[in-house]
């Protein structure tokens, strides 16, 4: 569609500006790029308050039986890894002003978030390292959509920078 690009954002400024490698043409750092922090922060907690916010709000809502009961635990999996590490990249980047992967923001949810969350958070970064996790699941995935909307809550206490 015209005018719409998600990968046209501040997000993808920032990491192009910092760490991108020119393959042709001029290197970034010559490209002008301007990832402006204020903004990079605004777009970030945007995503939480919309996207995130809705994703936890729904998974919150799924518990462990219908919809969740039928689905394979594989599944069941990458929902808990995507919300318990995809929610705390963007938490990192408003707090820190820092671009992070999901291992990076696993370790950051670990000292961010009380201990009530360790074991999710735990269990996601196993997951993600591609360790079996199948018999940690009972109520994760509920659990994540609540994390979830624990870290967005906090977003957007944060303090500007």
């Amino acid at each position: 569609m015209l005018g719409r690009g998600f990968d046209v954002n501040p997000v993808v400024w920032s990491v192009l500006a910092k760490r991108g490698i020119a393959i042709r043409g001029a290197a970034p750092a010559n490209l002008g790029l301007d990832p402006e922090r204020s903004i990079l922060r605004d777009w970030n907690l945007q995503n939480l308050n919309t996207y995130w916010r809705s994703w936890g709000r729904s998974t919150a809502s799924l518990g462990s039986a219908g919809h969740v009961a039928m689905t394979v635990r594989r599944t069941r999996m990458r929902m808990v890894t995507w919300g318990a590490l995809g929610a705390p990249r963007l938490h990192c980047t408003i707090a820190t002003g820092e671009i992070v992967g999901k291992a990076a923001a696993g370790e950051y949810a670990l000292t961010t978030f009380g201990p009530r969350w360790q074991p999710l958070i735990a269990t996601a970064m196993a997951y993600w390292r591609g360790e079996n996790c199948a018999n940690r699941l009972g109520r994760a995935v509920q659990r994540t959509g609540e994390f979830v909307l624990e870290v967005v809550n906090s977003a957007n206490k944060l303090p500007k920078a």
